[in-house]
């Protein structure tokens, strides 16, 4: 009886000993973080974006309404032990865009992902603070859909962390999120232009769709995934 107790014990603690084995190196979405550190408003920002990496930097943000902010998005990675993993590859790490919308998600990224400026350091942090690769409103089936509400989240290997989504809204002059800006897009800015206000022309995020936004527009043109 007493053998038989020692062999259940012996085998209960290979197996919590395998377990947490498991968890050491393995991110965890739900230990892990991702904070707009640098932000202490409660407002929502948005990001300019091009295809060809020319857009805004995180640290040059507009504040939904009118201003500038910095949204860079500090993050730190841990495994289910609550270590810091260093080297933490940022190809996997990316953004992704949750916006209630009828017009699309706001983000379409070259290459499928917008992804970390770099891998992990010794404490296991990264951030997004490189302008990204990145179109808008894929998806897109009309316009004048109106102010865009939602929200970011930062995804590790497929799972979206869950310490809090990101106020941290996106557009661009490639307003049909296909790689590339050019007449076609032009055509749909036009439209917004003169007809009801539609946020994935709102470039500089002020609540207007104006000239302001037509300079971003033009300077736009061009543009394309690499």
């Amino acid at each position: 009886m007493v053998l038989r107790k020692l062999t259940v014990l012996a085998v209960g603690a290979l197996l919590i000993g395998s377990a947490t084995l498991a968890s050491a190196g393995v991110p965890s979405p739900a230990l892990s973080t991702a904070e707009m550190l640098a932000y202490s408003g409660t407002g929502t920002l948005s990001m300019f974006n091009l295809p060809n990496g020319g857009g805004r930097a995180f640290a040059d943000a507009f504040v939904v309404g009118g201003g500038a902010a910095d949204a860079t998005i500090t993050c730190t990675i841990r495994d289910g032990l609550g270590a810091a993993i260093e080297f933490f590859p940022f190809e996997d790490i990316w953004l992704s865009q949750t916006v209630s919308s009828s017009l699309g998600t706001g983000l379409s990224a070259c290459g499928g992902n917008a992804v970390a400026d770099a891998n992990t350091d010794a404490s296991g942090v990264t951030t997004f603070g490189n302008p990204l690769f990145a179109g808008g409103w894929h998806c897109q089936s009309n316009l004048g859909g109106g102010a865009a509400t939602g929200s970011s989240v930062v995804v590790i290997s497929g799972d979206p962390m869950t310490s809090g989504d990101l106020a941290l809204i996106m557009n661009s002059p490639d307003i049909n999120g296909d790689g590339a800006t050019n007449l076609s897009d032009g055509g749909f800015f036009t439209v917004v232009l003169f007809g009801a206000y539609s946020y994935e022309a709102d470039f500089n995020g002020d609540g207007v769709i104006n000239v302001s936004d037509a300079g971003f527009m033009s300077a736009g043109l061009g543009a394309s995934c690499p």
